[in-house]
This record gives structure tokens, sequence and C-alpha cells, in this order.
């Protein structure tokens, strides 16, 4: 049987389902992340067929909030996981969520041994840099920018295949002139087995006094992409017309350290920040809720579909995406009825969404049981490896 590396610098639980489904039918698999990379991991061990590798474990947490530093972090990240995969030898590579130099760097070490690599899309990371550092530097991010789309389109032009999470990534890389015949599209999804639904009445609910109050819970990474400022707001205006009604945000980004520093300087009484729970917890953090929150801000729901609303449906809870009503996960939730779903720049009908769900605890209760049946039907790993397989008839 064949070597199988997936990699997946970020570390996320979902991806780790591929691994331990191909381990199952016979393949040798080394799984490999980063825990340094500031993304939450989920937890990983090692069975028949199936070794995990942690590249983060003896090194310095990525700064995300120094360019300079992140740069040279990941730059050197490119080296470490070169240097592992030239050992382990594999036949195939998949590798996901990894910046861009080391990417680059990992799809022409494969080229010159002759190991088959796979980009998996699961966000478009120059579009990201583009937006983001333009906005701190102007100019100057607009010239770093284009420096990453140029790397981009070489990884993605240069590797064998590309596996992208939506119709929209396939899109836009083929407007880049990328070709569309080594492009396939497969959608994230979550781990269902490690989301159980939880009662509201959990460890979780009592330590932080969630009872008697309306929760609304954001989990998982916190960036400025995020939109951590309209958080802020929904949470303000809550402070001053309802106190029954309290958001809770469980996370870790820049955008959690902007939340912690606008309550030291506007301190409001219902918004609760708390760091990433281990991930053994995060049912009892989403049986908490009573909705569900995901955001990004405009320019973010060109080049990222919020995997933690995949997560949120698992919980059996409604969400709410304060995104881009173009976006993947807002028409996925919008069309099944798992939720809801409004664009950032409507503050007032934000405001409407959650009043109206306040008052209609049975429509919210509704499409969170659409949400647990939609994940029930789609997130099935034996299923997701057949479609996997299926879509690389030659590598396999």
């Amino acid at each position: 049987m064949k070597k199988v590396v997936l990699h997946d610098y970020g570390g996320y639980p979902f991806l780790f389902d591929i691994s331990y489904q191909l381990s199952l039918k016979g393949y040798d698999v080394y799984h490999i992340y980063s825990s340094a990379s500031g993304s939450p991991n989920g937890i990983f061990s090692e069975s028949k067929n199936l070794c995990v590798i942690d590249l983060g474990k003896n090194l310095e947490k990525v700064q995300k909030d120094s360019f300079l530093k992140r740069f040279t972090q990941e730059y050197d990240y490119g080296k470490l996981v070169c240097n592992t995969i030239e050992k382990i030898n594999p036949d195939i590579v998949f590798s996901a969520n990894t910046p861009l130099l080391s990417q680059l760097r990992l799809i022409r070490l494969c080229e010159m041994k002759n190991i088959r690599i796979v980009h998996w899309l699961q966000d478009i990371l120059s579009i990201a840099a583009e937006k983001v550092l333009s906005k701190k530097y102007k100019f100057l991010g607009s010239a770093i920018g284009y420096f990453f789309l140029q790397i981009e389109k070489r990884c993605l032009s240069e590797a064998d295949y590309i596996l992208a999470i939506s119709d929209s990534f396939k899109n836009t890389i083929v407007n880049w002139g990328i070709d569309e015949k080594k492009i396939l599209v497969f959608e994230n999804w979550a781990q269902i087995d490690q989301i159980p639904l939880i009662n509201r009445e959990n460890d979780f609910s009592k330590e932080y006094d969630l009872l008697d109050s309306f929760n609304i819970i954001y989990t998982g990474t916190l960036g400025m992409k995020q939109n951590p400022e309209l958080l802020f707001k929904i949470a303000q205006h809550y402070s001053k017309n309802s106190s029954s009604v309290k958001l809770i945000v469980v996370a870790a980004g820049a955008g959690k350290d902007y939340l912690v520093r606008k309550m030291l300087e506007t301190p409001i009484n219902n918004l609760i920040c708390l760091p990433l729970q281990p991930y053994n917890r995060l049912p009892e953090v989403l049986g908490s809720a009573d909705m569900l929150l995901a955001t990004l801000n405009e320019d973010a729901g060109d080049y990222c579909v919020p995997s933690k609303v995949l997560t949120y449906y698992c919980s059996g809870k409604a969400s709410f995406l304060i995104v881009p009503t173009h976006n993947l996960a807002a028409r996925t939730t919008l069309i099944r009825k798992l939720g809801f779903a409004s664009d950032p720049s409507e503050f007032n009908e934000i405001l409407n969404t959650i009043d109206l769900n306040i008052k209609n605890p049975l429509e919210l209760e509704q499409r969170g049981k659409n949400a647990r049946t939609y994940a029930e039907e789609n997130f099935k790993p034996k299923l997701l490896i057949e479609k996997f397989l299926g879509l690389f008839p030659d590598l396999f």
C-alpha cells in the first residue's frame, strides 16, 4: 500500500478524519501538523498504520500580530516540514493551510523527489494578505500582497492537483489562469462523532453563570478578519438594552486581544472573553448557547469560508452568520434553514435578527435540529473517505 502524508499546518480537527480513514484502508499515513500555528488544534491519536507528528512542539507560537516575526517563523517552518517529509519519502502529500513560501518549497521538494502533491486550498492566502496588509501599510501592503499572489499562483500551477473547498475558490483561481482540469472541489465538514448533543445546563454554563441568560456564543479563531469590532458593538448594544443577553467569546487571536483591550477602555458586563477551551470541552461550550455566532468582514468573504460553522451544525444549535451573504457558509445556512445570515454592513438587520429569535425560541430550536440533521447526513467519515478517494483514481 502507498505511503501518504496529510500535512495540515493549522492542525484543525476535522482533517484528521481523512488520515484516520486512510489508515483503516491499509495506507501508511503520516498526519503532520504544527501546534505552534496558533490555530485551534484537535486531539490526534496514533493507531495502526497512522503516525502523528507535531512539528510545533519545540517551536515558539507564531506571532500573528507581527508581520516580520510571523514571516520569519513561517519561512523557517518550510525547511522543517520539507526535512520531515524528505525522511518519510511518501508517495503522496496532501498539504493544507500552509504558509505560501513553505508550501512552494514543499511542492518543489515533491517535484524533485517524484512525490505527487495535492494543494488543499482552504483559504486564498494571497488575497487575505493583500486585504489585511493594505489596511496596515497602504502602498507597501499592496506590494507585499502582489508578491504573495505570485507565490500562490506558482503553488497552484506546480501542484499535481488543487482541492478547493468551494466553487467560488475554483472560479477565482481559474480566472488567474490555473488549469481547470486539475481543480477538484471537496467541501469541508466537521467531526460529528466528537460533538455530541449536550444539555444547555452543563459544567461550562454553570461555571460562567449562563443558565438564566440568552447566550450568543462565538468560539474558534478570532482574527481581525472576523470583525471583532462588530462583536463589541453587539455586546454594547445589549448591555444598554437587555440585561438578559450575553455574548460569550471563547477564542484565540488578535481579534480576541482587541476585545480584551476594548473592555478595559469601555467596561461592559455582558461580554465574556475566554481562552479557547480544550477540544474535549467544546461540546459543553456549544451546548451552552442559544445562538452560535460566526463573523467575517466584507473583504474576507471572498477568500475565506468559516469552517467553525460546520462544527456549529453538529451541536444542534442554530447559527447566526454575520458574513457577506454570497459566502458558501451563508448560502448553505440559509438554503437549508440551519440558522440565519446577515451582511456585516447591516447592523440594524443584525439586531433585528437577534431580537426576533429571543422572542421566538421555537424557530431557533427547529433550525438547530435542522443543522444537526444536516451534519448527520453529510459528515459521516466513511462516506467522506469514499468520495475523497474517488476524486483521485490515479493517485490511489
